[in-house]
């Protein structure tokens, strides 16, 4: 193992601290790669700062490198061409490192998905359901779910949200984005989601619904 597998190992190994992000910044400015240092002790910086401060404005303004990481896509891991399957968001970076990914196909979470979570810090994942519950389970005992903060679910979230709520490895997980929570089920999703270990943690849950579904909703959040 190098040095710096050995200082990205730390970063995903404590996704929450920003001394090991320092660290490689320090090791990069030692090997020459003194932009991309700057960029990871910027982007630390940033999102320590609240977005009316001078500096965080001042980046929005003049640059928006810094917030997209336009220029250092590089740096992170190839997924082999499957961009259709999974892929980085539009703005994949946070505190230096990849943050967001978009996972459309959970069936190469083996073989594509688990490898960038070695590698990478990823908080914040969006899944889509297309496979099976037992699927689901199994990914949700693996070891890079330790590091997601945010999950976001792209399509129905039944089974993912099933193994996902009691999954001791997603503890860590904050906050809960529904892109379609206008389902006739989503009520006794969500009643459910509460009685669980997850839904005891999780602190904020986001829902892009129909007015049409509104209210059954805010009944269950009552319940």
């Amino acid at each position: 193992m190098t040095d710096r597998d050995a200082l990205l190992r730390a970063i995903c190994e404590h996704p929450d601290e920003d001394t090991p992000r320092l660290v490689f910044a320090d090791f990069l400015e030692e090997e020459g790669e003194g932009a991309y240092a700057a960029f990871v002790r910027a982007q630390v910086q940033l999102a320590l700062t609240p977005p009316w401060e001078p500096f965080a404005v001042a980046c929005r303004w003049r640059q928006p490198g810094l917030l997209t990481g336009a220029g250092f896509r590089h740096t992170l891991p190839p997924l082999g061409g499957l961009a259709a399957a999974v892929s980085w968001a539009d703005q994949p970076f946070r505190r230096g490192f990849g943050w967001a990914l978009n996972v459309r196909n959970p069936a190469l979470w083996d073989e594509v998905v688990a490898p960038v979570l070695a590698r990478q810090p990823v908080g914040r994942v969006a899944l889509w359901s297309n496979t099976t519950l037992d699927d689901w389970r199994r990914i949700a005992a693996t070891e890079g779910v330790k590091q997601f903060r945010e999950v976001a679910f792209g399509s129905g979230p039944i089974e993912p949200l099933l193994a996902l709520r009691d999954a001791p490895h997603a503890a860590g997980v904050t906050d809960l984005y529904f892109a379609r929570a206008s389902g006739a089920g989503m009520p006794e999703v969500v009643e459910d989601l509460f009685r669980s270990r997850l839904g005891r943690a999780v602190r904020g849950l986001h829902f892009h619904m129909g007015y049409e579904s509104r209210e059954a909703l805010i009944d269950a959040l009552n319940t």
